[in-house]
């Protein structure tokens, strides 16, 4: 599971795009989509212009003209301030890191408030922004760990990335009635929301914008909505998911590592997707695309109609403990059963060709992985940390096995190889010509990173010489 980030002091940076190998999230290897970072805290150049430029009245800043704000001192011990009604824009950071504020008032004046303008004012419980305003910079309120209630203009198009991230006291998603878009990570850790119903005209959840919300039990989509973007509603507590007819693209691990999520409901007139059993499918059914983490059955088995198992699939699911890969499935895809911790047994058809990176990575809990003749390729990482795995046997049709497949599986002490040429990345050419037809190898061998899995080990694993 992706583990909970602390939000930190600072202004808003966003990772821009999703890495196509991953869905593991925050702590996870190299080329798996992060969580956004922490942005670093504004300059005191940015916060404060030049003296002749300023002046200040009763300690805050404010430009020459009085219609910016400049600078709030972060140490005011006030808990109330009224903003004189001459502002017309609350500067980048103006009120930044002050924690004694717990009621503030603007007047109708205003018309912009800037990036992480209100960021980690942790008491501040509620605030009203003006009709005025029409323009909300990156995190305005982030980390505003005490807010229950924000409440904006109706003539606002716009919840500005990261705008409420780490406001963990916030009950309920903000939106009006003008509400056309929504930014990435606009509401992510907001650990007491509860519910949110997404406005008609908004088409796309974008990355990360609910991720960690651990309290949502309720959503309702718009019937505008025609993407979510990967990790949307990752690690919430919903329950149930009604897919509307018009969203047609679900990206990865939007619904990963939500326990309580017992179904996804698609529109019979979705074009894209169907459920069955509250399971998402692709629309002729040939895909895997979510089982809900949330189901109670113990053991699965896949449907036979099913062809590819798609990527984070099972991600994270902690009470499957077998699953079955029948006949017709042709791939398992990268990180599809990772981190399913109760996992302990898997058995895969020979139709099988393809298991990709990391498909079973940090199954902890996994003893048996039976593999069938027919699989060609086991990826990278495919069985990292496997920490139960005792032993496994690879078929004489396996060519190729990615890099590090087997590392951190700390009771793996047999691995046993049918006969076989044409390996394109391990064993290495030496591994034929020393005759190890079929072999065992110690874990130890399953260790390495880069491809080279067996080294000089491999004579001594054969019972001859170190080369």
């Amino acid at each position: 599971m992706m583990r909970s980030k602390r939000f930190r002091a600072a202004a808003f940076a966003f990772a821009l795009a999703v890495a196509a190998s991953s869905c593991r999230g925050a702590g996870g290897r190299a080329g798996y989509a992060e969580a956004p970072d922490a942005a670093k805290p504004l300059p005191a150049a940015e916060k404060k212009e030049s003296r002749g430029k300023n002046k200040s009245v009763d300690g805050v800043t404010f430009s020459k003209n009085g219609k910016v704000l400049v600078s709030y001192p972060t140490t005011k011990g006030d808990a109330n301030y009224l903003v004189p009604s001459t502002v017309e824009e609350i500067a980048d950071g103006a009120f930044s890191g002050n924690a004694s504020l717990k009621t503030l008032v603007l007047p109708y004046s205003v018309r912009k408030i800037g990036r992480a303008a209100f960021e980690n004012c942790v008491s501040l419980v509620s605030i009203e922004i003006p009709d005025g305003v029409v323009e909300l910079g990156e995190a305005f309120m982030a980390g505003c760990a005490s807010l229950r209630e924000c409440r904006l203009p109706e003539s606002l198009e716009e919840i500005p990335a990261g705008a409420f991230m780490g406001c963990t006291s916030l009950e309920a998603a903000v939106f009006t009635k003008g509400t056309r878009r929504i930014g990435q990570s606009a509401f992510e850790g907001c650990s007491s929301l509860e519910r949110a119903e997404i406005p008609p005209e908004v088409a796309e959840i974008p990355m990360k914008a609910f991720y960690g919300c651990s309290s949502l039990k309720s959503v309702r989509l718009g019937s505008g909505i025609s993407v979510l973007e990967p990790y949307s509603f990752a690690e919430t507590g919903l329950v149930t998911v009604e897919i509307p007819a018009a969203l047609t693209r679900i990206g990865e691990c939007a619904f990963n590592d939500c326990h309580s999520l017992l179904a996804i409901n698609v529109s019979p007139d979705n074009p894209s997707y169907r459920s069955d059993e509250g399971i998402l499918l692709s629309k002729n059914g040939s895909s895997l695309h979510a089982y809900p983490a949330g189901k109670p059955a113990r053991n699965f088995s896949i449907p036979i109609f099913i062809t590819r198992i798609e990527p984070s699939a099972f991600h994270g699911n902690r009470r499957l403990e077998s699953v079955e890969i029948p006949a017709g499935v042709k791939e398992i895809s990268y990180d599809a059963f990772a981190e399913c911790a109760g996992l302990q047994s898997i058995s895969i058809s020979g139709s099988v060709r393809s298991i990709k990176a990391g498909a079973f990575s940090g199954c902890v809990s996994l003893r048996t992985a039976e593999l069938s003749e027919g699989l060609t390729e086991i990826g990278a990482l495919a069985f990292e940390d496997c920490r139960s795995l005792s032993g496994i046997w690879i078929p004489s049709t396996v060519r190729s096995v990615g890099s590090s497949a087997f590392k951190g599986c700390s009771s793996l002490s047999s691995m046993k190889f049918a006969a076989k040429e044409g390996w394109t990345h391990a064993p290495p050419p030496s591994f034929e010509s020393r005759a190890v037809k079929p072999s065992e190898l110690s874990a130890e061998n399953f260790a390495r990173s880069g491809g080279k899995f067996f080294e000089s080990e491999i004579s001594r694993a054969a019972g001859g010489q170190s080369r």
